[in-house]
């Protein structure tokens, strides 16, 4: 760690990695206030196109904040801010920064439905899931099946998303190789939930 911080003291380009994926690492394992600590040390303001790479995952930790905070309106305003700027400066430039708009969508979702705006949520996910099959990202598309289900009102529908869920999440935790993060991803509370008898 030491060493780590040493080398990111002396190549400055490196800082902005450095402080996002502890940041991450602690969001993962649930101290989402020492992550916010952590993404306090990126400066979202970069000027190089190397640096601004970093903007969508900032964004979009700073977001899972504050829904982990229940500030869901901080959280509904700031997706909505990045969206917006995702829109104005060519989302189709930068892969990572399309492949994270239904990720922004989904957190969008979830602080509507913290707002009690359950059916503007509902919208929401489906576009976020139509976006999300349309690069085939299991990624995010197994918490957003997840929140449709939630959210659908025809039990049917409802299952039919869930198995769907289920199916994908099986799938990725098959092809993840090292047995901790296998254990991780499953243990999951969202993971858990949808693999519970209903």
């Amino acid at each position: 760690q030491s060493s780590i911080l040493e080398f990111v003291e002396k190549y400055e380009t490196f800082k902005p990695l450095y402080y996002l994926v502890q940041a991450l690492q602690l969001m993962y394992a649930g101290d989402h206030r020492k992550a916010s600590k952590f993404l306090e040390g990126v400066d979202r303001d970069y000027i190089t196109d190397s640096e601004r790479f970093f903007n969508p995952f900032v964004f979009t930790l700073q977001v899972e904040i504050y829904l982990a905070d229940l500030n869901f309106e901080l959280a509904l305003e700031t997706a909505d801010n990045f969206i917006q700027i995702l829109n104005t400066q060519g989302v189709h430039q930068l892969v990572p920064n399309l492949l994270l708009v239904p990720d922004l969508i989904n957190q969008k979702a979830r602080a509507l439905i913290g707002l009690g705006r359950k059916e503007e949520a509902y919208q929401e996910l489906l576009a976020a899931r139509d976006m999300a099959e349309e690069q085939n990202s299991r990624r995010i598309l197994w918490a957003i099946l997840i929140d449709l289900a939630d959210l659908e009102s025809e039990k049917a529908v409802a299952e039919s998303y869930r198995e769907k869920a289920r199916q994908i999440i099986q799938y990725i935790s098959d092809h993840i190789t090292d047995a901790k993060l296998k254990d991780s991803f499953l243990s999951l509370p969202r993971v858990r939930k949808v693999n519970s008898p209903q």
